[in-house]
C-alpha cells in the first residue's frame, strides 16, 4: 500500500538523519593533500603539502543531545503512528469482509426467495385458470416477485460495493483504474 509504503520511507529517511547526527558528535579528522609539480627540476622546485585537521565540538550546550532526543522521539512517533494506521486498517478490513460476506448470504437467500416467487407466480398463474385462485392471488404473486427482485438488485449491490471496498482498503485502486499511469 502506498501508505505504508510511505511511513516506511519517512522512517528511513529519519533514521539515516538519526545516525547522521549521532555520527557527527565524534571527532570529524579531515587529511589534506597537494603537490605542485614543475615539468624541470622536480625536485628542487616542487612543493608539497599536507595538512591534518581535527575538529571536535567539546560543548555544544547540549544541542546535538537534544536533536538526537527528538528525533529518536519522532521515530517512535512514526512507527506508533504507522502501526496505528495498520491496526485501523485492519479493523476496516474485517468490517468489510464480515459485510461483504453478509451481502453474498444474502444474494444466495434472495435467489432461493426469488426461485420461490416465480414458482409461487406460476402457481397462481395455473390455479387461476383452472378456478382456485383469484386475480388478486396473482396480482400479488406478482407484487411479491417484484419486491424480490429488487432485493436481489440491491443485495448484489451491497456485495459489490463492499467488494470494491476491500479492494480499495487492501491494494492501490487508482491502479486498477489508470491513475498512475
Amino acid at each position: 500500500s502506498y501508505i505504508f509504503q510511505y511511513y516506511d520511507s519517512l522512517i528511513a529517511s529519519k533514521k539515516f538523519e538519526l545516525e547522521s547526527l549521532k555520527a557527527s558528535i565524534k571527532p570529524q579528522v579531515s587529511i589534506n593533500a597537494s603537490a605542485t609539480v614543475p615539468v624541470e627540476n622536480i625536485q628542487d622546485d616542487g612543493i608539497a603539502l599536507m595538512g591534518l585537521e581535527v575538529a571536535y565540538s567539546f560543548n555544544d550546550g547540549g544541542y546535538k543531545k537534544s536533536q538526537i532526543e527528538m528525533l529518536t522521539l519522532e521515530l517512535e512517533s512514526l512507527r506508533a503512528e504507522k502501526n496505528a494506521k495498520l491496526l485501523t486498517l485492519n479493523t476496516d478490513l474485517e468490517v468489510l469482509y464480515q459485510s461483504f460476506l453478509t451481502a453474498s448470504k444474502k444474494v444466495k437467500a434472495t435467489q432461493e426467495l426469488l426461485d420461490l416467487a416465480v414458482e409461487v407466480r406460476e402457481t397462481a398463474k395455473a390455479q387461476l385458470v383452472s378456478g382456485r385462485s383469484s386475480i388478486q392471488d396473482v396480482m400479488n404473486a406478482e407484487v411479491t416477485l417484484a419486491e424480490t427482485k429488487i432485493e436481489m438488485v440491491n443485495s448484489k449491490a451491497d456485495a459489490s460495493i463492499a467488494s470494491y471496498k476491500i479492494l480499495a482498503l487492501t491494494s492501490s485502486y487508482s491502479d486498477y483504474i489508470g491513475w498512475n499511469e
